[in-house]
C-alpha cells in the first residue's frame, strides 16, 4: 500500500490520503469531489508534511484560509472529511502508530473556525427567492458580455465570467432541484426528448431512502443539448 522505502517518520499526509481515498472511501461520484477539494485546499498546504508532525494548528490554519475566501460551507465539509480520514487512519497501521500521541483532527472544532455569522446547523435551509434568481441571471449575462466586449489587451483586468457549461449546470439544478452529482452522472440515454423528461436511475440518487426507486423529472431537453460537455 505504501512504498517500502518510506519509514514511519517519512510517511506524509499525501501518502495517507492516497491510500484512504483508494481503500477507505467510496462515494457515489467515484470520490471525484473529495479529490478536487483536497487537491485544491488540503494537499498543497499539508500534503508534504509527515503525519507524525502534523498538528491541530496546521489543520486549523488551513481551514481558516478557506474561511477567509468566504467558502464556509466548503471549509466545513473539508473539515468533516479530514476528521473522517484521520478516524479511519487511527484504526490502521502504520498510521495508528503515527497517531499514538493524539489525533490532531479530533481537536478541531469547526463551529469555532467558520465565520461567526455562518450557521452550520442551518446550512441547507437557505434558498434563493425569485428576485435573487433573476439577479443571478442578470449578473451572468452582464459578466459574459463585459468580458466578451473587452479589448484583448485589457481582458486580464476584467473579471472572467463563470464557464458557460457551469452556468448551464447551475440552471439545470435550479430548474429540476436535482443534485449536482445526479446531473454529472446523466447520460443521453436518460433524456426522453419526446416526452421532455429526464430519467434518473435509483443508483444515481443520493440517500438510502431515495435510492429505493427510480426518478423522472420534467425538463427541457434543449438545456442538456447545450450542456453536452458533461454528458456521457
Amino acid at each position: 500500500m505504501l512504498a517500502a522505502a518510506a519509514t514511519a517518520e517519512e510517511i506524509t499526509v499525501l501518502e495517507m490520503f492516497n491510500v484512504w481515498i483508494e481503500h477507505g472511501m467510496k462515494r457515489q461520484d467515484g470520490n471525484s469531489e473529495i479529490r478536487r477539494a483536497f487537491n485544491k485546499d488540503v494537499l498543497p498546504r499539508i500534503g508534504a508534511k509527515a503525519v507524525r508532525q502534523l498538528t491541530e494548528d496546521d489543520l486549523r490554519n488551513m481551514l481558516k484560509a478557506m474561511v477567509t475566501r468566504d467558502v464556509n460551507r466548503m471549509a466545513g465539509q473539508v473539515g468533516k472529511d479530514i476528521k473522517q480520514m484521520f478516524d479511519w487512519a487511527e484504526k490502521r497501521q502504520p498510521w495508528r502508530k503515527l497517531l499514538s500521541e493524539g489525533n490532531p483532527a479530533a481537536l478541531i472544532e469547526l463551529e469555532k473556525i467558520v465565520a461567526s455569522d455562518y450557521d452550520m446547523s442551518d446550512e441547507r435551509e437557505r434558498i434563493l427567492d425569485a428576485s435573487e434568481i433573476r439577479e443571478l441571471w442578470t449578473r451572468f449575462e452582464s459578466m459574459t458580455k463585459t468580458y466578451a466586449n473587452a479589448p484583448a489587451e485589457t481582458k486580464y483586468g476584467v473579471p472572467r465570467p463563470l464557464q458557460l457549461t457551469s452556468q448551464l449546470a447551475l440552471w439545470l439544478c435550479l430548474s429540476t432541484l436535482c443534485r449536482i452529482g445526479e446531473l454529472l452522472m446523466a447520460e443521453w440515454a436518460h433524456i426522453d426528448f419526446e416526452n421532455r423528461t429526464w430519467f434518473i436511475p435509483k443508483e444515481n440518487v443520493k440517500g438510502k431512502k431515495a435510492r429505493s426507486r427510480n426518478t423522472s423529472l420534467p425538463c427541457r431537453p434543449s438545456q442538456f443539448k447545450s450542456s453536452s460537455s458533461f454528458m456521457k
